[in-house]
């Protein structure tokens, strides 16, 4: 009777006398009774049964059946309420945790500041027994970072190895990165083809164990991150999924930043005299630069900024003293931006600026904090006590409102440029953004 409930979904009486209740027929002397059963379905599938019995004297006919079914419908859609609920706090929390992190990966300067800053943030999530992050070596990972309770157990315990060997156990690094995807695995001290040191002493507790590539767009893998939590269930949750998704793809990026930063500096592509990007060093970091906000779905400036009457510095105090001021204005940008944002000299006096902004408040907020570094004297000649101040022209664009690569955007720039020095003695502010009319 309850499985023809469950089936479909209506209430269903029967009396113990009725010939299909076997096995709870009367004995003589033995009360009669009957039994209600109803069910509802809940969000998911998952059902409800609610069951009654009652003696023969309180018969409960279609009406109270009735009820009941009301009843267990109201659960049950109180019960979707609560999940419902509590789903979107898990989301809300997740997205608290994935903007924290983007946000600190933004802003990490070394490859070791990406994995702490993974290994800190997520190993503190109610639960998660350990957070590891392994980096390839020769033949076996190299371990970079580990958080969490357990942590202290690993190192008593071999690294894996990269390949899976002909036969016998894998651990779960060697399996992400030997297939390039995410794996998991359900009461991993079950699981025989785990390496038996971890079961028996590290995933005792671990209801999951779970590992993520941290890998470049082509597919090599910079590294794996691998997770144990005591209660799987979370790792079910497409929320969580794809909150480590889209971290290890970000994490991804900024190693790859770092890594092209680096490179930038072996190939020589910053300005001799300034130490700021040059035009060929502008070129290859605005690429990174410019992918990475129209992901983040916010808004770059690139800007040209040109010094109004440079040359009468070079011709009254000689060009040391011009190179003195192209030195300390280069000094001045780089407190002026974010580490995040570019800073580069394309000759003589022109310097370009690519800078992170989310709207167009926060574009004149930017401009105004230029203008106010630039604003104090320079002082750059001895015999000139009270310093030299110069005037500034900048033209600018916006990306991605104007799209193209960089050579394209500087152009434009330049042409904003060209626009608002022209103006010069006849003009209410010293930057102009380009348009039609440049």
């Amino acid at each position: 009777m309850a499985a023809m409930a469950l089936r479909t979904g209506r209430p269903q009486i029967l009396l113990n006398e009725e010939p299909d209740y076997p096995g709870m027929r009367p004995n003589p002397g033995v009360r009669k009774y009957g039994s209600l059963s109803v069910s509802a379905a809940r969000v998911g599938g998952e059902k409800l049964l609610l069951q009654a019995q009652f003696p023969e004297d309180t018969f409960l006919g279609q009406e109270s059946a009735a009820l009941f079914q009301r009843i267990v419908v109201e659960v049950a859609a109180f019960l979707d309420r609560k999940e419902r609920v509590r789903k979107e706090r898990r989301r809300d929390h997740y997205r608290v945790v994935g903007e924290r992190v983007l946000s600190d990966l933004f802003l990490a300067k070394t490859e070791s500041d990406v994995y702490r800053i993974l290994a800190e943030t997520l190993s503190v999530e109610q639960g998660i027994l350990f957070v590891d992050l392994l980096v390839p070596g020769e033949d076996h990972f190299e371990r970079k970072i580990i958080q969490g309770e357990l942590s202290s157990l690993f190192f008593a315990l071999p690294l894996p190895p990269l390949l899976a060997p002909s036969e016998g156990e894998i651990p779960l690094p060697t399996r992400v990165y030997g297939s390039g995807n995410a794996c998991s695995i359900l009461y991993p001290a079950k699981d025989p083809s785990l390496p038996e040191d971890f079961r028996t002493t590290l995933l005792r507790e671990a209801g999951i164990v779970a590992g993520w590539p941290i890998k470049r767009p082509e597919g090599e893998i910079l590294a794996v991150m691998a997770m144990g939590a005591r209660d799987p269930a979370p790792f079910s949750d497409q929320v969580l999924l794809d909150l480590m998704k889209d971290l290890s793809e970000r994490a991804a990026y900024a190693i790859e930043r770092m890594r092209l930063l680096e490179k930038m500096e072996d190939l020589s592509l910053h300005d001799p005299l300034t130490g700021l990007l040059n035009r060929r060093g502008l070129g290859l970091a605005m690429g990174q630069f410019l992918a990475s906000v129209e992901r983040r779905k916010t808004l770059a400036l690139v800007g040209i900024l040109d010094l109004d009457d440079f040359k009468p510095v070079n011709d009254t105090f000689g060009h040391s003293a011009g190179d003195n001021l192209l030195v300390e204005i280069a000094g001045r940008l780089r407190k002026t931006l974010r580490e995040s944002d570019l800073a580069g000299r394309l000759g003589g006096d022109e310097f370009v600026v690519v800078a992170e902004i989310s709207d167009m408040a926060h574009f004149h907020v930017f401009m105004e904090r230029i203008s106010d570094s630039f604003s104090r004297p320079f002082m750059i000649v001895e015999s000139h006590s009270q310093g030299l101040t110069i005037a500034l022209s900048m033209g600018a664009v916006l990306f991605p409102e104007e799209r193209g690569d960089p050579d394209h955007l500087l152009r434009h720039a330049d042409l904003a440029l060209y626009e608002i020095k022209r103006l010069k003695g006849h003009r209410n502010v010293w930057w102009k953004l380009w348009d039609k009319s440049c």
